[in-house]
């Protein structure tokens, strides 16, 4: 992952400072907060493909505020914790299957799709037994499972 240790930084220090805007004057392109300019847009016309060039970094400057910078870079380490975490939870998971880890995880989706199949199946013969069997004991134990079952 890439490290944005000093892009947030640079955030840091600039997020109390005034915001900046375009202006033009007689024909140049400047950034300026309210205390003076700030970067000069140099708009060459001898060189029409830089003109454009240094306008989309001029706008690139303009659009990236600070507080957006840090709110990106936080909302990038929540989805990173939260990543982490469902990872985390994916090899519980798969270590309570008994599932080879270095596998893809269609192991695991396979697993659960056959123990889902296996408790549909459990539950259909206990609601069996439940109905059909002679054997009191085991038609009040398979009602008690299928009650602790939510059946």
């Amino acid at each position: 992952m890439t490290d944005y240790t000093e892009l947030k930084r640079l955030a840091e220090a600039c997020r109390n400072h005034q915001p900046l805007r375009f202006m033009r004057s007689h024909g140049a392109l400047y950034i300026r907060n309210d205390n003076g300019i700030v970067f000069d847009v140099h708009q060459n016309r001898s060189f029409p493909d830089f003109m454009s060039q240094n306008k989309d970094y001029a706008d690139l400057v303009l659009a990236c505020a600070p507080e957006l910078v840090l709110e990106l870079i936080a909302e990038l380490e929540r989805n990173q914790r939260m990543l982490l975490a469902a990872c985390m939870d994916l090899g519980a998971i798969g270590n309570a299957l008994n599932a080879d880890m270095n596998s893809d995880r269609e192991e695991i989706l396979s697993m659960v799709v056959d123990l889902k199949a296996e408790s549909r199946r459990v539950r259909g013969f206990l609601s069996d037994i439940s109905k059909t069997s002679g054997d009191k004991g085991a038609v009040m134990g398979a009602r008690q499972l299928l009650k602790e079952l939510g059946e």
